[in-house]
């Protein structure tokens, strides 16, 4: 998985919120809602439920979540000891 898509899939699933997510990333709603569904075509998953205040993420969406967030914690870190 690109580290891009680690990136915007633990933002939109930290907010749990399209919304907040795209203002963030700097991207459009439905730019996200498509690479939400490259992923979860990508993983043949299903990775979130839209709700009436955003989204949950489905058992798969956590687990995948968890990897992103720790994939990005340690990035960060190395960047953090090589500057």
């Amino acid at each position: 998985m690109p580290l891009h898509d680690f990136e915007v899939f633990a933002t939109i699933a930290s907010h749990r919120n399209l919304t907040l997510a795209s203002g963030d990333l700097h991207l459009s709603q439905p730019a996200l809602t498509q690479k939400l569904k490259t992923l979860e075509r990508k993983y043949n998953a299903r990775l979130y439920r839209k709700t009436r205040n955003g989204i949950e993420l489905t058992p798969a969406g956590k687990l995948l979540f968890k990897y992103a967030s720790r994939v990005l914690k340690l990035l960060r870190g190395e960047k953090r000891k090589i500057d």
